[in-house]
């Protein structure tokens, strides 16, 4: 069994993202990954932190990965559970046309803000972006 805590690995790479430090949130977000790779939104986290890094095609991978993970636990979840999924991958999407954004590529990011409005119409910030 490892000694290494995921939360308090998270914790400090938001920290350090905060102060400005990506790169030391990169290191952070790697080891708790590894040490909980059943966290979703810690892989995700990882992504954004390569699309602040300018790295937006790592970025892409892994908040792909992220989302497919997610789309499994929103169809095996009970009722109960999907919509806090649904809101997670909804999150990921976000930043998943973020990264498509960095890319110079329009077509991928307005095919995410579509997809989070098949799933959940009401999402501000994707309407937002559909608007413009």
């Amino acid at each position: 069994m490892s000694d290494v805590n995921p939360e308090a690995l998270a914790e400090e790479a938001l920290k350090q993202l905060n102060e400005g430090d990506p790169r030391g949130a990169r290191e952070k977000l790697l080891r708790a990954v590894e040490a909980a790779p059943e966290r979703v939104d810690l892989l995700n986290a990882l992504g954004v932190v390569h699309l602040q890094l300018g790295e937006p095609e790592l970025a892409v991978r892994l908040i792909e990965e992220a989302v497919s993970r997610v789309d499994a636990l929103v169809l095996t979840r009970p009722a109960a559970e999907r919509d806090h999924f649904t809101t997670m991958r909804d999150g990921f999407r976000l930043g998943l046309a973020a990264a498509h954004e960095d890319l110079d590529d329009p077509a991928g990011a307005l095919e995410q803000y579509r997809r989070i409005l098949g799933d959940s119409p009401g999402q501000p910030r994707a309407r937002q972006a559909l608007a413009h």
